[in-house]
């Protein structure tokens, strides 16, 4: 794997470990809490996160990142950092209109795996991705529109970051279980 990528990855891998660390240390109805009717649960949270890297692994199943031919203009580079800022910041964003709510009763280590599987299917097929197609779109963001593949893994490292403002945010709520 090109050594941009690897270090792009293993900061994913990080970020991912500070989340699922930070959950595990909760109990199941820790995980289970949501807020309010509105609000998801840790478990939704992760259910999520999930959903987001499968859903960039079927988008790559359909169009191979090695396969792309459009290349990124300033504006798609523009939009795409102000999504990243975005997802750095602690501020609540509402959720795109799209997004299935949380289905419900997966317990945290059946999550791991899931993730896992997913983490997995994402490095292999970035494994083999030739330099040349590194500034290629590769991707199409519901809200920034094209990323190439730098963006693709910042934007998913930064998403989980940004998610874990909010388990944060859900362990100070009111009503959160003590044990």
């Amino acid at each position: 794997m090109n050594h941009i990528l690897l270090k792009k990855i293993e900061a994913l891998e990080a970020e991912k470990k500070k989340l699922m660390d930070l959950v595990s240390k909760c109990s199941v109805a820790q995980q289970q809490f949501r807020p309010s009717e509105y609000e998801w649960s840790m478990l939704d949270v992760i259910e999520h996160l999930v959903g987001a890297e499968r859903g960039t692994n079927l988008f790559f199943r359909k169009y191979p990142p090695k396969e792309a031919t459009r290349t990124m203009g300033f504006k798609n580079y523009f939009y795409s950092a102000l999504t990243q800022v975005a997802l750095i910041s602690p501020f609540k964003f509402p959720a795109p209109a799209k997004l299935k709510p949380p289905q419900g009763d997966v317990t945290l280590k059946e999550w791991e795996v899931k993730w896992q599987k997913e983490r997995t299917i994402l490095k292999e097929m970035l494994a083999d991705l030739p330099e040349e197609k590194m500034k290629f779109s590769v991707f199409k963001h519901p809200r920034s529109g094209p990323m190439d593949i730098v963006n693709v893994i910042a934007f998913l490292k930064n998403h989980v970051k940004h998610h874990i403002y909010q388990i944060n945010r859900i362990k100070k709520s009111k009503g959160f279980p003590k044990e």
